[in-house]
């Protein structure tokens, strides 16, 4: 069933933890020459699966473009060696608005900033050629985990790091290639992810029924709290709708057609789940099969559930637990904890007024982490 239980992004890089900077005037327009060329966007084909990912490839050669980076708006910019990463998706699309950080390998500094509109992170410096720049997808905090390789399985599925490479002298103007094997948006909702939805959780329901006695079609009389609902999980709002349904649709005739009801369906997982405003929201890539759990679960529990930060143990249903929300985790890059997180989202039901753990809802739960996990 369908239940409504629910209904200083950073601009510029921003430092996490900088050593003394010294703040120097110079004309950068000296070091590097402007070009208004971008690398080309790739088409966007199938999103590959979850079990399709493997340890990314950094390569730490100087990759040659047309396009500059811009210079780190708080780094101390009067230093000889620098780097910048072109982050692109599996299918070699630009990944232009994409949330990173990077982690300095010997000093520890830490920077968030966003992919701009040729792919490029902003140029990062260093004083010594020895200094290793790591690139993450998400905005880190300083509490997470900085691998410096995909050894761990939690790793490999983030893709952390997503790639590194060493400073190289200003003069080299050095770009890094860094490629992730999931895909940048925009994300829709997949066929085989509303067929798997409607076979396994909304069903075809062609006449209108209340939603608390799914077997019995409405016979045209209105009662307190009725839910009546028609096809998909589609929730009728009002008695004209419901009354205007059961006119198109008498128990006598043969019904909403399958046709009829994908098509009411698609509408709703539109509308309901709010898919654009799901692409607005999310500013790291994902595999298909992760965007198709959001949206159901956004479909299922209400579009703001993917903010929500509390929800009750899947584990002792007695306790309710906290924790950051999907939204955060995916924009922290931290994919592993995302998917596990799906267990306690809006993972309840009201009975009497209040809230309660429903097992009815975690199972629906359970397979939503399953289906954002491909397995």
């Amino acid at each position: 069933m369908a239940a409504d239980i629910f209904e200083d992004r950073w601009g510029s890089t921003v430092p996490l933890t900088q050593s003394d900077v010294t703040k120097r005037y110079f004309d950068w327009e000296e070091l590097f020459s402007k070009s208004g060329n971008s690398p080309a966007i790739g088409k966007q084909s199938r999103l590959p699966q979850a079990s399709e990912a493997k340890s990314a490839t950094s390569s730490g050669q100087q990759t040659m473009t047309t396009a500059e980076a811009k210079p780190c708006a708080t780094c101390d910019k009067n230093k000889n060696y620098s780097l910048a990463f072109l982050v692109k998706d599996a299918n070699d699309k630009i990944c232009t608005g994409m949330y990173y950080t990077v982690k300095y390998e010997h000093s520890g500094e830490l920077y968030q900033g966003i992919i701009d509109e040729n792919g490029l992170t902003e140029r990062y410096f260093s004083g010594t050629g020895e200094e290793n720049i790591y690139l993450y997808i998400g905005h880190r905090s300083k509490e997470d985990d900085y691998p410096i390789s995909q050894t761990t399985e939690e790793e490999k599925y983030d893709e952390a790091p997503l790639a590194f490479s060493k400073v190289e002298l200003i003069s080299e103007k050095k770009i890094s290639d860094a490629k992730t094997k999931r895909l940048w948006k925009p994300w829709t909702f997949s066929t085989e992810a509303a067929k798997h939805t409607i076979d396994n959780w909304e069903k075809r329901k062609r006449y209108v029924y209340d939603d608390r006695f799914p077997n019995k079609n409405w016979d045209g009389t209105h009662v307190n709290g009725e839910r009546l609902t028609i096809g998909a999980g589609h929730l009728i709002t009002s008695n004209k709708e419901a009354e205007d349904y059961l006119e198109k649709y008498p128990t006598t005739g043969p019904g909403m057609t399958d046709s009829e009801i994908d098509d009411l369906f698609k509408n709703d997982v539109k509308t309901k789940a709010k898919i654009d405003d799901a692409n607005e929201d999310i500013n790291v890539p994902l595999y298909q099969n992760e965007f198709d759990a959001i949206i159901d679960i956004r479909f299922n529990a209400g579009s703001g559930s993917t903010d929500f930060e509390g929800g009750f143990s899947n584990t002792d249903p007695h306790n309710k637990t906290n924790g950051k929300s999907l939204k955060d985790l995916l924009n922290a890059g931290r994919y592993t904890q995302a998917g596990n997180r799906i267990l306690t989202v809006a993972n309840s039901a009201k009975k009497n007024g209040v809230s309660e753990w429903h097992k009815g809802v975690q199972n629906r739960r359970n397979d939503q982490k399953s289906v954002f996990f491909g397995e």
